[in-house]
């Protein structure tokens, strides 16, 4: 699975466990029956309108209820503020905007480098602990 860097926070997040971690999703539906929820997505991550979805972790991107099971409605909306984070590994923060997921690996790299980071540990400016 690839790693990715959150857009939000800078948390070294596994496209398997965050549900915002594929943007291509959230990017390709523009149609009218998803735009009161992506609108409010948008809203909830402070994205501006036209501005593309990018990869945010599990405890950035909100949380998704089907309202249909609360019989509330057919469309599944996030709820307000923030999602949690999963506690499968420890979290450990990224400076924003400095790494990127190599194409070709899936695992993180400098910005404009090729090749993966052998040391990404040396650039976390914060770790927190697994919860398991």
């Amino acid at each position: 699975m690839s790693l990715f860097s959150c857009a939000k926070c800078g948390t070294v997040e596994n496209t398997a466990l965050g549900r915002c971690g594929h943007p291509y999703f959230l990017n390709s539906y523009k149609d009218d029956k998803t735009k009161p929820q992506l609108d409010s997505y948008r809203e909830i991550l402070g994205i501006p309108p036209g501005e593309d979805f990018k990869q945010y972790c599990s405890a950035c991107c909100p949380m998704w209820f089907n309202k249909k099971e609360f019989g509330m409605g057919p469309n599944p909306n996030p709820t307000p503020g923030n999602g949690l984070w999963h506690g499968r590994f420890k979290r450990n923060y990224l400076p924003l905007g400095m790494f990127e997921t190599n194409p070709n690996t899936g695992n993180l790299r400098k910005v404009g480098e090729q090749k993966d980071c052998e040391n990404l540990e040396d650039y976390f400016i914060k770790e927190e602990p697994a919860d398991v």
